[in-house]
């Protein structure tokens, strides 16, 4: 498939304006705090960073550090606070020329995550540590190193330009759609399912996307899971109005000839026939009406 570069010329030549209006929803702290740990621990393991942090007291809501653990690649040794309320669910943060992202989870899924992180890495975002806040919360981090597109809003940075779905030149929804037909066949494939696709677990970088948002990521045992998954993202790509039915017909070829067992065992439970050729199947596929 051929590659589209999303260039400025992409973009709306009020691009700037569209930025501003598409920041975050403002969680910063209107103060200034002095506020600062009385002691801290270091420790490393294989190729992890553990830090732990110990307060007396706590005067403001600001996120407070309690612990972190982090790759040994990352200069994130000394943060221990961030001026945004604790219990913000999405928080941006620049650090020596580098950007991070901390979405709030639970501890059970920013452990996975960080622990899946090598596996996935050429279909998600880089998962390089978590947090654990003096309230309680906990924060998976990951990192953006490169300039990058993306639908969310929530997203605030230098090097991230935000961009508008209705804005988009035809062969840019086109190659777009082809893109998380493909990402999502591969994250499939390795027996993991996003919990849940929109255009916010899309973060793009050039001519490649990677998924962003692991916070619903798991691993299946039925890999009809996987394809039905694969159909209500195609219906949420129609339902926005970003594919169209060509681009349906090529996505369910697609995915039914690289997940084809996966496609034979749904077709066959949801079908109750055993055999199929790969026309049929991927006919099936494409039927997206709800009963």
């Amino acid at each position: 498939m051929k590659s589209i570069r999303y260039e400025e010329s992409n973009l709306s030549s009020n691009i700037y304006e569209e930025i501003d209006s598409a920041k975050q929803e403002d969680e910063t702290l209107p103060f200034f705090s002095k506020e600062v740990p009385l002691s801290s621990e270091r420790k490393v393991s294989g190729n992890s960073v553990e830090v732990k942090y110990f307060w007396n007291h706590s005067e403001t809501p600001s996120i407070k550090v309690q612990k972190i653990i982090f790759s040994k690649t990352e200069n994130l040794g000394d943060l221990y606070r961030i001026d945004k309320m604790d219990g913000t669910d999405v928080v941006t943060l620049e650090r020596s020329g580098k950007t991070y992202v901390l979405r709030k989870t639970s501890a059970e899924i920013a452990k996975a995550l960080y622990n899946v992180a090598e596996r996935i890495g050429h279909l998600a975002e880089r998962v390089i540590g978590y947090l654990k806040t003096l309230l309680g919360n906990f924060y998976v981090i990951s990192l953006i190193d490169e300039k990058a597109w993306t639908f969310d809003k929530r997203l605030s940075a230098e090097c991230i330009i935000h961009l508008d779905i209705n804005k988009l030149k035809p062969h840019n929804r086109k190659r777009l759609v082809e893109l998380v037909v493909e990402k999502l066949s591969s994250l499939h494939l390795n027996n993991l399912i996003l919990g849940g696709f929109t255009l916010n677990n899309v973060l793009i970088l050039n001519d490649d996307i990677k998924f962003t948002d692991l916070r619903g990521l798991r691993a299946i045992k039925n890999s009809t899971l996987a394809v039905e998954e694969f159909r209500e993202a195609l219906r949420y790509l129609l339902s926005i109005g970003l594919a169209g039915p060509e681009d349906i017909t090529a996505a369910a070829a697609y995915y039914s000839s690289e997940n084809n067992e996966s496609c034979r065992e749904w077709y066959s439970t949801t079908t109750g026939k055993k055999r199929a050729n790969d026309e049929e199947i991927a006919s099936q596929l494409e039927i997206l009406e709800q009963s």
